[in-house]
């Protein structure tokens, strides 16, 4: 037998988990972190004062000092979400108001990016890819710009990475606590900024294709049913796809500024007819749309089975995200139907009691079909979290209670109007701006990592970078999925 003292010694470790200071016993990956970590507080709280207050900066500053003054605070989307100013007016509280302390939310939620990057995302992507990570967003132009001003993109970009970061949990371990924290970073999310509409339908749109990648890689009870399964989704996407492209269309800049600009198409700039759509055809490709989801729903559960299809956490996911948000898109139906929405407090006062019965059976129809959904999915966990979801929501949105009308702005006037501000094109930016001005400019390295990403997975090149598994403080319970409900 061979002794201990002569087995073969492991020398594979990583450069990453030599100590770097034997008396702290920490390593290289610590350290680095720590110099990252150091960076993005000086680069973040580094003079930053100095700079003159901006246009939206002003805005935002005065009516979080009215709030600290104690002269309360009204919801409007003008300025987005209720969440900067209640943090502004508490860091008043705390620290005086001025310049700096102003800045000092943003800042601060600047670095907790930089840090849950690390702290949290290397199960994920590795210790590599999350040193990258935290390294890109503390000197990303963009997450360096906003970290110093008193908007709201220092909030969104923490929060948002949270709520990826709990989906991913909740996919690898099951356990209903990341269910919990995806559930109030969502919330919070929607109390910042509109983005939140984006940020939740990319999660939809990424959750669905990965329930249908998942259900479409494993035997089905009744194969004969997945091809039309397939080709029905199919055909709700086309609908869909086509009803929503003829409903912006005449939104689009390109209408709005007369034709597609001449430095682009190397032809004067011709007068162009806004095009006119009849509302009944894109009503039609709509509801051709959704008896096309219905019909793939029918062979899914034909096919595949509902206990199997409960039992995918993609689709507990996209329950409950899909019905917590489902009463904040009261404002598409009440549009589409011309029937008014109330954008800010003077507009809900002046509402007539015609408009408030539209507006309250709309709401109340599709608070309805969400609770129908959710209570039929897992009735103690859904209520839950919608408990948790609007509780956030309610005491921000009506200022601790001091103000409830807010609760409607923020739930119908927060997406009416900035739907309706697609079409301004406030700064008069060219169609092309953001993909190749902005992003080729400032944000050139991860835009250049991704399109190698893209290229690598395109030929089928892995990159494995060996690392130690992590350990998990998770109690054996938490790996359980959610039980759910047969009935």
């Amino acid at each position: 037998m061979q002794s201990i003292s002569s087995m073969p010694q492991d020398d594979s470790k990583s450069i990453l988990d030599r100590p770097a200071v034997n008396i702290l016993k920490l390593n290289w990956e610590v350290v680095l972190f720590i110099l990252i970590l150091i960076l993005a507080i000086v680069t973040r709280f580094y003079n930053l004062e100095a700079r003159v207050m901006s246009h939206d900066e002003t805005s935002h500053t005065y009516f979080s000092w009215l709030l600290f003054q104690g002269k309360g605070y009204q919801h409007d989307p003008v300025t987005h979400g209720p969440f900067q100013f209640h943090i502004v007016a508490l860091t008043y509280f705390l620290l005086g108001d001025n310049d700096f302390t102003a800045r000092v939310p943003a800042a601060l939620f600047s670095i907790a990016t930089v840090f849950f990057a690390w702290w949290k995302m290397r199960h994920f992507v590795g210790r590599v890819g999350a040193l990258v990570t935290a390294l890109l967003f503390t000197i990303s132009p963009y997450m360096l710009f906003y970290g110093r001003y008193v908007r709201n993109e220092a909030f969104v970009a923490f929060f948002g990475l949270v709520s990826i970061w709990a989906i991913l949990s909740y996919f690898e371990k099951g356990s209903r606590k990341y269910l919990f924290i995806l559930t109030a970073s969502m919330s919070l999310h929607f109390c910042i900024k509109e983005t939140s509409y984006i940020y939740t339908a990319q999660s939809l749109l990424f959750l669905a294709f990965y329930f249908i990648y998942r259900v479409t890689q494993q035997p089905w009870v009744k194969p004969r049913t997945q091809i039309p399964f397939v080709l029905s989704l199919i055909a709700s996407f086309i609908s869909a796809g086509v009803a929503v492209t003829l409903k912006l269309l005449p939104k689009l800049p390109v209408f709005q500024q007369g034709g597609i600009p001449s430095d682009i198409s190397n032809t004067p700039n011709l007068p162009q007819a806004t095009p006119t759509i009849p509302p009944l055809i894109i009503m039609l490709l709509f509801i051709l749309a959704l008896l096309a989801l219905l019909s793939a729903a029918f062979f899914l559960i034909r096919g595949f089975g509902m206990r199997r299809i409960r039992a995918e956490r993609s689709f507990d996911l996209l329950i409950l995200v899909g019905t917590l948000v489902l009463p904040l898109l009261t404002a598409f139906p009440l549009n589409w139907l011309h029937w008014d929405v109330p954008i800010n407090l003077n507009e809900l006062n002046a509402m007539k009691p015609t408009n408030l019965i539209q507006m309250g059976s709309m709401l109340a129809l599709m608070s309805l079909l969400a609770i129908t959904i959710g209570l039929w999915w897992n009735p103690k966990l859904w209520i839950s979290n919608a408990l948790l979801f609007y509780a956030i929501f309610t005491v921000l949105y009506t200022t601790v209670f001091t103000n409830g009308g807010g609760f409607f702005t923020g739930l119908l006037g927060s997406l009416a109007y900035w739907v309706e501000q697609q079409g301004v094109n406030r700064g008069s930016q060219p169609w092309y701006y953001y993909g190749l001005v902005q992003v080729p400019m400032y944000e050139y390295l991860p835009a250049l990592g991704t399109l190698i990403a893209f290229l690598l997975m395109g030929l089928g090149i892995k990159i494995v970078i060996p690392a130690q598994p992590l350990a998990t403080t998770d109690s054996p319970e938490d790996l359980n999925p959610p039980v759910v409900s047969d009935s």
